[in-house]
């Protein structure tokens, strides 16, 4: 038997229940738990004391099945099976679903995520992987997802940790060490143990309500480096700029921080951004194959994206004979909201210039929806943006 996968097109669902206040509101985006819809965890957030002053959003999961008992239309994040697909998928859907929310209610103050149970693990994923700033994560009953490491929990500033004392899903020792990690990874953490069990209890709602609270003013920075302005004034200070030799040392530390979001590092920090800089002299200074550009911010290089120019054999037809690859497309947290965009635009615009046929990358899930608003299609891992004429 041989097995395949294949990327597919489907709908989610989500519910908005809007504040009381016709106004610029922060946003509150939840995840339900197991064999439950969006109702469920909408009905959650709307018990919160003082919640009416934020927008609600619900997102189902993507895996929908029917209640065995009642016969309800439930859904599930995911399963055991293509596990790292399924993440990529709900991290994409997550995304796509707050693009859309933020570009019909646009600049909400601040966002949080709120997750119960199973939505729990969703709502540490989606959080680490948002492109937008997160002010924090409410999370009740569940865990934080085992492969999500310290530089990818850095991009959550904040979170309100709840369990009950008698819940047998969420043990102690995964409570503590949730705690710990997070702490670690430099987040303020506020525990609540609760007399109850596996639910979204009374005690948890008050702390919701202080959490939330705390979190109206405009969401901070992530804790990467870099000054914690608004994203306006951020948008007025940005210059993109072509990478030059000098900037090295400064593209290599960005090139270890990109990583390392991503996996465990297998390199020392030191031995690794020795050699990456190295490396990007020597590219930067030849500029035959590798051009970058990059995104500066009050004289600090926040940013960059890389392409190198593949040649193609002659020919005789009208074709153009040049491809592009593009890579290491990264936006330190703290400044992210439409950088990565300008990067791009940069890289694509100096590719038609060169007359390149075809743009082709490989990205992160998180990201594919950037390059689709840039005209990029997507054929299995693959994205692919035609700059030349129309194959025959």
């Amino acid at each position: 038997m041989i097995e395949r996968t294949i990327a597919a097109t489907t709908h989610g669902r989500y519910l908005v229940a809007p504040p009381a206040a016709n106004a610029r509101a922060p946003l509150l985006v939840g995840f339900h738990g197991y064999a439950e819809g969006a109702e469920a965890q909408l009905e959650r957030m709307r018990r919160i004391p003082g919640v009416d002053a934020w927008r609600l959003v619900a997102i189902q999961g993507l895996h929908r099945f029917y209640h065995r008992r009642a016969g309800d239309v439930v859904a599930s994040w995911m399963t055991r099976q293509d596990r790292e697909l399924a993440i990529a998928d709900n991290v994409a859907y997550v995304n796509a679903v707050v693009d859309e929310v933020t570009r019909e209610w646009p600049d909400p103050p601040s966002i949080v995520y709120a997750g119960f149970s199973q939505g729990v693990a969703m709502t540490f994923r989606a959080a680490a992987a948002s492109p937008r700033r997160v002010a924090g994560v409410i999370a009740v009953g569940g865990d934080v997802p085992p492969e999500l490491h310290a530089a990818s929990l850095a991009g959550i500033p904040a979170a309100l940790i709840c369990r009950g004392v008698g819940d047998a899903v969420y043990p102690t020792a995964k409570f503590d060490s949730d705690i710990g990690r997070l702490r670690a990874a430099g987040a303020a953490v506020t525990p609540l143990s609760f007399d109850g069990g596996h639910e979204w209890s009374e005690p948890m709602l008050e702390a919701a309500a202080a959490f939330l609270r705390e979190r109206t003013a405009p969401a901070p920075s992530r804790p990467a480096s870099g000054p914690k302005e608004s994203s306006a004034r951020i948008e007025g200070m940005i210059e993109i700029r072509s990478a030059s030799p000098a900037d090295a040392a400064a593209l290599a530390e960005l090139r270890w921080e990109f990583r390392v979001a991503r996996a465990p590092a297998t390199e020392a920090h030191d031995v690794f951004v020795g050699r990456c800089e190295t490396w990007m002299r020597a590219e930067l200074t030849s500029a035959q194959k590798w051009r970058a550009w990059v995104a500066v911010v009050d004289g600090a290089i926040v940013g960059q994206v890389w392409m190198q120019t593949i040649e193609k054999m002659p020919n005789p037809i009208e074709e153009l004979e040049c491809h592009a690859y593009v890579s290491n497309v990264f936006v330190q947290p703290a400044f992210r909201g439409g950088i990565g965009g300008r990067l791009l635009e940069a890289a694509l615009a100096w590719a038609r210039s060169r007359h390149v046929d075809r743009v082709v990358l490989w990205p992160w899930a998180r990201s594919v929806t950037l390059y689709e608003r840039h005209g990029f299609t997507r054929s299995g891992d693959v994205m692919e943006l035609a700059l030349g004429p129309k194959r025959q």
